[in-house]
């Protein structure tokens, strides 16, 4: 409801506080006690007792004790609506709860035989009015019968427009009038206070525009000391420029009724007289009741409308939908084939597709150079998803070019930016407008001006318009149906995704074809590939439970091939050899499930999901770990891999360990993929709390036309050769995690020659940590316990490949291992056996490990035991259930043995015992002196000093071998190995130095 405060807020307020009223009717205020303390100065006209006698006087002295009901207490709002209008006399009298005060309106009614007979036509014309079909037939209708009905000169319908200028849609009148039908008003004829109170109030008389106000007395409330708010009343005075108005148009008496949709303002009921008419009260509530009912149909016919534009709509949406939906349609080639459909769905005339590189057009259109143009202009951040407007060349200058068919435009956006959209068109259309008067003229205040020029004062004069670059509008439905498509885009994401998943899977069938698990693994990757595809089909955002579903198909077999891996190389019986072959097949898996991150990570970019979790690690060991990973990939390419410390390396930084990692494999991968001839250089330095990372090859090198272009996703530089080896993702996301890090990649690149990538990213110091993976030893056992038991594991999973890695790891480190496969037979043997620890699986047939964990927690002994989830979901909600589930810890398969025994010390307090190494052995060693060395080592010697010389390292190893025979020179021969495959040259030339 409009209140005080809301007529405070307007830019003009003089409406409601003028401290006047019409003439026609008398105005008193009366307090608590219905003393009068304010009147009208017109009050002996109207009641024969002057002004200065009613102050100070109650009502009952005046009136007598029976002409009002009971008013002490005074009434309250919903009590006077049921009082309102009284009868005393010859006079309606209204009254309005204003505080603590009340205000009488007294108007004078001697038309009662001509209501009755205008109430008796009314139900007729209600009767009637109920068939009419149309806005156009309701609005002639109306102002031809309340001509008739009031006897007005003219009587007109005024539609407000969105800049609520007024156009006259309908129109009776006597026929020496000139017509007033379709012509334009400017907004500022009903300014916005005004419009506010057409919002609340059933209709606003004035009865005769030249009559002198009739001024309250005092002029300030004697209470609130404050103009008293007439607002709301009948009598409310008329400004001097609106008079003027009135006059101008040649107008006495002027009757205005708002027609509302709901809570609204949809236009006004306007009725004008020459002469002056005295409309009762009874009269008019007859008109508004007639406008009321009006008022109804208009929603009515308006609901009518939009339901069938709806219904047809949907039906073309629903029938573009389901061509969209199947599988074996293209995306791109359904929509221009039922380019017709797309047209409808908001009666356009041209439409274009933007999608995949690919721009084609149906209907009127721009040219393909003009809508890229437009591509680039258009700020997604504003506007996205959706911009529309009837006027572009007004916004976008350069569409004047185009405006025969792009005048009028909407854009729909199908990915995170206007890339790929849908383009709606509609051409100019030019015409003229015609203005009641100047409407760049300025406008009118509720102030006494006289300096101010009032339209009509030489008579109607038509203002003409041409409008220009404008297009036919689009109507809210047509915005509507075009919001209400935009789940296009989510089939656009599909279709896309679809493709580049077709690539990933030709992908990941190339690699370790050789071994039969992973071809396995391909075909379980097929088939949840073909699964997650079809739940594609049925649900706009399969695509991300897909890939999810899909990575947790691939980690679970992960799990059994990097667990063994882990297993078989702390194996110190098998050769030296075999744990070469081994590292390959771990380092191979840790790349395939780097590619699977990849898809995940791209697929949380588009969500706009990717986080960092930053935690303090061991920066150096990251750095050793990926230096010696590597070296080998160089190696099996038979390239050269230098790696240098530019500056001392922090221990210990804070930071994001996974997605640092991620990074530095990105580039390092890349740097490898690409080069055949030479080799990678590997530069790191710190300084500043920020970490600088230098990778450059000698590789194939960038082309200068698509240097712009390496950081979207699934492009991929260079032939088919070197395309098939990777997703296309890797630098899209390394550059978004980068950014997320508030770090910066600047490169610089030369085709032919290769490639120097700088990386930039804040790292601040972190404190140290105590972590098994971080202590560069091997746990061989834990110190016992007092009392001598062994710790107990249970391990429950229902695939034996998950049970055997963990029973392999753990039982050797000196841990009872049993293993169980389903959640049933856990519960039974947690009874009897006890177990401290449950490594659980999550995802199992019924009991599944959430069902089995809460049935554990209400066992004796239930909640003491330790309980580590394992899956292979990356699902958040699923790491959150299982805590809340009971579960202690959490552990991501394929497991990692130094995350496991990093939980199992955190909650069984575990003190390790670790193994001392041969390498810890001979390190211990004295090295061989020069002369115990025969002149034939010597010159052996002499040729690994010339090898580091031209930076041969890779020949060293052959050349060591000649030594490594003679157990005396052990110590020195594991000593230059050592740091041959560490690149520590500096150190590598010192040892050497002391032979030669």
């Amino acid at each position: 409801m409009l209140t005080q405060a809301n007529f405070e807020n307007c830019e003009q307020t003089q409406i409601h506080d003028l401290g006047y009223i019409q003439p026609h009717g008398a105005l008193m205020v009366v307090d608590e006690q219905l003393h009068i303390i304010q009147v009208s100065d017109n009050a002996d006209k109207i009641l024969g007792i002057s002004h200065t006698m009613l102050l100070g006087k109650n009502l009952s002295k005046i009136f007598g004790p029976t002409a009002f009901p009971t008013l002490l207490p005074l009434p309250t709002e919903e009590q006077l609506n049921l009082i309102n209008p009284l009868r005393i006399q010859n006079l309606n009298v209204f009254l309005y709860r204003q505080g603590e005060q009340l205000v009488i309106e007294l108007e004078p009614d001697t038309e009662e035989l001509l209501a009755i007979h205008n109430t008796q036509r009314a139900r007729l014309l209600l009767s009637r009015m109920r068939h009419l079909q149309s806005i156009e037939n309701l609005v002639a209708f109306l102002v031809k019968e309340i001509k008739e009905l009031a006897n007005f000169d003219r009587v007109l319908v005024y539609r407000f427009d969105e800049q609520w200028d007024g156009l006259v849609v309908a129109e009776a009148k006597e026929e020496y009038l000139p017509s007033y039908l379709n012509l334009y008003f400017p907004s500022h004829d009903v300014p916005q206070p005004v419009r506010l109170l057409y919002e609340i109030i059933s209709s606003r008389l004035i009865v005769n525009s030249d009559a002198k106000p009739a001024y309250l007395v005092p002029q300030l409330n004697p209470i609130t000391n404050q103009p008293l708010d007439l607002s709301l009343t009948l009598l409310r005075g008329v400004p001097n420029i609106h008079c003027k108005y009135l006059k101008n148009m040649g107008v006495s008496t002027s009757l205005s009724i708002p027609l509302r949709t709901e809570k609204n303002l949809w236009g006004l009921i306007v009725c004008h007289s020459k002469e002056v008419l005295h409309i009762s009260y009874q009269t008019r509530s007859i008109l508004e009741l007639l406008v009321q009912a009006a008022s109804i149909n208009l929603i009515a016919l308006k609901e009518n409308q939009i339901y069938r534009e709806i219904l047809s709509f949907k039906s073309v949406r629903s029938y573009l939908f389901d061509m969209l939906s199947r599988s074996n349609n293209n995306f791109l080639n359904v929509l221009i084939n039922y380019g017709e459909l797309l047209l409808k769905t908001v009666n356009a005339e041209g439409a274009v597709v933007c999608f995949d590189n690919q721009i084609v057009s149906y209907g009127k259109t721009p040219t393909e150079i003009q809508i890229k143009k437009l591509l680039k202009w258009l700020n997604p951040e504003v506007y996205f998803p959706l911009f529309y407007t009837d006027s572009l060349p007004l916004l976008y200058p350069p569409a004047i070019e185009f405006k025969e068919s792009g005048c009028g435009i909407i854009m729909l956006a199908l990915n995170d930016n206007f890339r790929d959209c849908i383009i709606w068109l509609r051409p100019e259309i030019i015409f003229e407008r015609y203005w009641g008067h100047n409407p760049s003229a300025k406008k009118h205040q509720l102030l006494d001006k006289p300096e101010i020029n009032l339209p009509f004062e030489n008579g109607l004069e038509l203002w003409k318009e041409e409008v220009k670059f404008k297009s036919k509008p689009w109507t809210k439905n047509e915005i509507n149906n075009t919001k209400d498509l935009i789940n296009l885009r989510h089939i656009a994401a599909r279709n896309l995704a679809e493709t580049k998943l077709q690539q990933l899977i030709k992908t990941l069938q190339t690699k370790q074809v050789e071994l039969e698990i992973q071809n396995r693994l391909m075909r379980d990757n097929q088939q949840a590939l073909e699964q997650a595809k079809e739940q594609a089909e049925s649900a706009n955002q399969a695509k991300s439970s897909f890939l999810a579903n899909m990575s947790h198909e691939l980690r679970t077999p992960l799990n059994a091939i990097l667990g063994y891996t882990q297993i078989l190389l702390r194996d110190h019986s098998l050769e030296r050899s075999y744990h070469e072959d081994i590292a390959v097949i771990q380092h191979s898996g840790e790349y395939l499930l780097s590619l699977i991150e990849d898809v995940l990570d791209f697929s949380k970019i588009e969500a706009r999901a990717m986080e960092i979790y930053p935690q303090n690690f061991q920066f150096e060991h990251l750095v050793e770990n990926l230096v010696k990973l590597f070296e080998i990939r160089a190696k099996q390419k038979h390239l050269s891999f230098l790696y240098e410390k530019r500056s001392t390396l922090p221990p210990i930084l804070y930071g994001d360990e996974k997605r640092l990692r991620q990074i530095l494999i990105n580039f390092l991968e890349n740097a490898i993929k690409f080069t055949e001839y030479g080799g990678v250089t590997f530069n790191i330095s710190y300084e500043k709390e920020q970490v600088c990372f230098e990778i450059e090859d000698t590789g194939i090198g960038i082309p200068i036309e698509e240097q712009d272009k390496i950081f979207e996703p699934f492009y991929q530089v260079g032939n088919s050769n070197y395309r098939a080896q990777g997703t296309g993702l890797g630098l899209s996301i390394t550059k978004r995690l980068v950014d997320l890090m508030h770090g910066e990649i600047v490169f610089r690149s030369s085709f032919g020659i290769g490639t120097h990538f700088n990386i930039k990213i804040p790292f601040p110091l972190g404190t140290a940590l105590e972590s098994i993976e971080k202590s560069h030893q091997v746990v061989e056992g834990y110190k016992p316990q007092l009392n001598g038991k062994k710790y107990r594991i249970l391990a429950v999973d229902d695939r034996f490949e998950n049970l055997s890695v963990i029973k392999r790891l753990l039982e050797p480190l000196n841990f009872e291992v049993t293993t169980v496969n389903s959640g049933n037979i856990a519960i039974e043997l947690f009874q009897t056996w006890q177990p401290d620890v449950i490594f659980m699986d999550l995802v199992m047939p019924y009991p599944d490990g959430f069902e089995t964990t809460r049935k554990i927690r209400t066992l004796p002994k239930g909640d003491s035991v330790i309980i580590i989830a394992m899956s292979a979901s990356v699902f958040e909600k699923d790491h959150k259930n299982s805590f809340n589930a009971g579960c202690n810890a959490f552990v991501r398969k394929p497991v990692k043995l130094y995350e496991i025994l990093n939980i199992l010390q955190e909650h069984l307090n575990l003190e390790w015992i670790y193994e001392i190494s041969e390498n810890d052995i001979t390190k211990n060693l004295a090295l061989s002196t020069k002369e115990e060395l025969s002149f034939e080592h010597l010159e052996i010697l002499k040729n690994i000093s010339e090898l580091v010389k031209i930076g041969d390292i890779s020949s060293i190893s052959n050349e060591i071998q000649a030594l490594s025979h003679l157990s005396h020179l052990k110590p020195l021969v594991d000593e230059i190995d050592c740091l041959a495959k560490n690149f520590e040259i500096t150190q590598l030339r010192n040892i050497l130095a002391n032979y030669l």
